[in-house]
This record gives structure tokens, sequence and C-alpha cells, in this order.
């Protein structure tokens, strides 16, 4: 996908059920303006006005005239993209900090049971383990 976002000029996302929008995320840390619609963290996500727009779902007039206006000035569209960017940066949501932090809650989680001595998590006191690898 890095290659066909390389190319564009805008991204565009119109959904109507997403919840993260790790299409957006990748987009825009590419550097892409966004116009997506106020679904989810995607809506969250673009700074109205700098970069990007966010429209009602459903409202393809709306859509259409946030990439009108995107597309129709190049020297904002690239000041719309390096905004994005930013956001991304501002955030944290790169690969290497989300792979960090899911290690870290992993590691925490998994400290916290003993182990068998087949270095296999212990069940927790109580609970049925129904997972066939958990033994």
């Amino acid at each position: 996908m890095p290659s066909y976002l390389f190319s564009a000029d805008l991204y565009v996302s119109p959904t109507t059920i997403d919840n993260f929008g790790t299409a957006v995320v990748e987009a825009a840390a590419h550097g892409l303006p966004v116009v997506t619609t106020r679904v989810g963290f995607p809506g969250d996500l673009v700074p109205e006005g700098e970069g990007g727009f966010v429209v009602d779902p459903d409202d393809e007039e709306a859509l259409t005239e946030a990439m009108m206006k995107v597309l129709a000035d190049e020297g904002r569209r690239a000041q719309m993209g390096r905004r994005m960017r930013e956001r991304i940066d501002e955030l944290g949501l790169t690969w290497s900090r989300c792979a960090a932090e899911t290690a870290r809650i992993y590691h925490e989680l998994t400290r916290k049971r003993p182990l068998r001595p087949s270095g296999r998590p212990a069940p927790v006191e109580g609970r049925e383990v129904s997972d066939p690898c958990v033994r």
C-alpha cells in the first residue's frame, strides 16, 4: 500500500462503520491530507481544516466539496499533509511504539501468572482455562 500512498494527492475515507481507521493513520503517516467522516477515530484524528476535512457520514455533497477544496490548492494540500504527519507524531502512532506497547502489556500480563515447568503460564486460580495451549 505505501507505493500507492506515495503517488496520491489526498486520502479519502468515506466510511460509515470504521472504528479505528488504520488505513487513515497510514495515509496520514505518509503525509497525505485526509478527508473522512465523523465515524470512529479517523474523525478525531484529522484537525479540521488543518490536516483535511471531516464530514458527516452519508453526506456526499460535503464529501465532494471537501475533496475539491483540498485538490484545488497545491500549497494548502502540501501544508495539510505536513500537518497530518505532525499529528501522527504528536499522538505517537508509529509501528515501533505500537509494537513496544503491545510487548509491554504482554509481558506485564504474563509476569503476573506463575509458569509451569514447561514454561507455559499456569491457569488462573478459580477459573477454567479453555485455551488448549494453556494446560
